[in-house]
């Protein structure tokens, strides 16, 4: 399986790359699904070049985005359309890969990078860029190759461990408060992003899909260096 930061870093490996398509998928020129199949590569790993059959064979639980809270870094993200007149009958109605419930032409992909701030990675002329609005980002899902239950930061941002004298979770809260909203509980030994450091008391803090404060005196800093 593919970690989550592991297939984050690889992909911000290749911004700036050329555009072209279908390309060579690697640093001459590549295009949206080719950046998947460049990626899979570095982990000996196989996909499609083609972001219809992605969705369709390599991803699960697809979902339509709604807001980006509801995405998670790692998740394969896509544009569509309604108008199917461009994509090829195997995706359509008594096609080999056709499925009810995706409908659309599914003719964009990137990858989720971060939630907050949100960052999809992706191949789109002239080169691979980052987007920062969901636009016509409209359905988002899991890569099937990938492990998310070991997501946790990216390489090289400060990290901090979750500890505690007793008790097996840590809430982290909507805001920095003991009365806020709590997003998660997370286990002891954990690993979260520090995004800020808020307040002698507070730091907010990234975890999975969830970014939220945390009580400063659960938090074990590990300032990670640049190898």
């Amino acid at each position: 399986m593919i970690s989550v930061p592991k297939l984050i870093q690889v992909f911000r490996s290749m911004l700036g790359w050329p555009y072209v398509t279908p390309g060579t998928s690697n640093a001459k020129g590549i295009d949206c699904s080719g950046a998947f199949v460049y990626a899979y590569r570095q982990f000996g790993e196989r996909i499609y070049h083609g972001s219809n059959r992605i969705a369709r064979v390599y991803c699960r639980d697809m979902q339509r985005v709604t807001a980006s809270t509801r995405l998670v870094p790692g998740m394969a993200i896509f544009k569509s359309r309604a108008d199917l007149s461009r994509m090829k009958a195997e995706y359509k109605p008594g096609g080999a890969y056709y499925d009810p419930k995706l409908p659309e032409d599914f003719y964009h992909i990137g990858l989720v990078a971060s939630v907050d701030p949100l960052q999809i990675i992706n191949a789109t002329p002239p080169k691979v860029r980052i987007d920062d609005r969901l636009s016509r980002w409209q359905w988002a899902g899991y890569l099937k190759a990938v492990d998310y239950t070991a997501a946790g930061p990216e390489p090289d941002e400060t990290c901090a461990q979750v500890t505690a004298e007793s008790g097996s979770t840590v809430n982290l809260r909507q805001k920095p408060s003991l009365k806020a909203v709590i997003l998660a509980r997370v286990p002891l030994g954990q690993r979260v992003a520090v995004r800020e450091k808020t307040s002698p008391e507070w730091w907010k803090v990234a975890y999975l899909q969830f970014t939220g404060y945390m009580m400063r005196k659960f938090l074990k800093t590990e300032e990670r260096e640049n190898s």
